[in-house]
């Protein structure tokens, strides 16, 4: 009894020629099978109806539609499959009381089926979706890309394009207004993504991965670790936007990445110091190069992995008051420290 490769079908008067024929695909499978034996408890209805044990342990690890159970994961471990016209299919929780009878059989159904991939769904953002805006020309997908793009921009207000460079609330999330009237979603611009992408985990050992801090990074003076850093961080921010990432303290996750930082680690008391790759602008411009490239790295369609906004221009050195203090910077000293690192980063990305 228990033997895997046993004809699930015949019975006492089934010729031999049959058993084999019905073993003949049995190979694979996980069922075992013990014939005239009934997993009695628990005592139940039957799961649905069956043409044989075989298929009925199939349906009961939840590779075959039921007409009885509901849709989703219906993996049980055992089954008892009564003879019949069609036969009698009972998924079972457990073996309680095993009792014998004729025309049953019943059986382990193995280990569970391998946990199926997230159902897809549209990116957080995603234009085009609505009845409304699948049918203006900007979501024609046939018409070239510029094309698109003028015909939005030309068919928007006033109103309407200022609301795209604004937060519609009073939150740290710069998350633009929607435009219902043309289908356009709403955008969260502000996602975090400069040691890691600030997302909550979307499940268990489903975490963004966190890089030590950019001084050290900087410190190593290594070009192909900043982009094999950036190039994790870009597909991570693609990551969480395709599966409903969420951040921390704001909206949904977007594909505007806020990083790298490279202002200037002039002064200890600078309490972003921790997020700086150094003090020299040529280094960080070079760190924002490699970093940033990485992270823009385009498929072969010609789209980027994720935007990546250099910050903070410019003169950032203070995060007390800031947004309402006042900087005393020479235009030397502004020329020569603060500007150049984005000078070299914007330059290069735009080639």
């Amino acid at each position: 009894m228990g033997m895997r490769c046993q004809n699930l079908v015949g019975y006492v008067g089934v010729a031999f020629a049959a058993s084999l024929a019905a073993c003949a695909s049995c190979t694979a499978s996980p069922c075992t099978v013990e014939n005239s034996t009934d997993f009695y408890i628990p005592n139940q209805g039957p799961s649905a109806t069956t043409s044989s044990a075989a298929e009925c342990c199939a349906l009961c690890r939840g590779g075959v539609p039921s007409p009885v159970l509901p849709p989703g994961p219906r993996y049980t471990p055992y089954y008892t499959w009564q003879q019949g016209s069609p036969g009698s299919c009972y998924c079972k929780a457990s073996t309680g009381e095993r009792r014998h009878g004729s025309g049953v059989t019943s059986g382990s159904c193995g280990p569970p089926p391998p946990t199926p991939p997230p159902t897809p769904r549209t990116p957080n953002y995603h234009g085009c979706v609505s009845a409304a805006a699948r049918a203006l020309p900007y979501c024609d997908m046939v018409r070239p890309l510029a094309e698109r793009v003028a015909w939005l921009v030309a068919n928007l207000t006033l109103a309407e394009k200022v609301s795209r460079m604004y937060s519609c609330v009073d939150t740290c999330d710069t998350c633009s207004c929607p435009v219902p009237r043309l289908g356009m979603p709403a955008f969260a611009y502000l996602l975090e993504a400069n040691t890691a992408v600030a997302a909550v985990c979307l499940g268990p050992e489903r975490c963004a991965t966190v890089f030590p801090g950019p001084l050290g990074l900087g410190g190593s003076f290594n070009r192909s670790m900043w982009a094999q850093k950036g190039a994790v961080l870009g597909r991570e921010v693609r990551a969480f936007n395709n599966h409903g990432g969420t951040r921390g303290l704001g909206p949904m996750t977007g594909l505007a990445a806020f990083g790298p930082n490279i202002n200037l680690v002039r002064d200890p008391r600078f309490g972003r110091n921790s997020e700086l790759p150094g003090e020299d602008p040529y280094l960080n411009g070079h760190y924002a190069v490699a970093m940033a490239g990485g992270m823009t790295a385009r498929d072969p369609a010609g789209h980027p992995l994720a935007l990546a906004y250099l910050k903070h221009f410019a003169a950032y050195s203070r995060e007390t008051n800031r947004g309402h203090d006042t900087y005393a910077i020479s235009a030397f000293d502004f020329g020569e420290s603060y500007l150049p690192q984005y000078e070299v980063g914007m330059k290069v990305q735009s080639q």
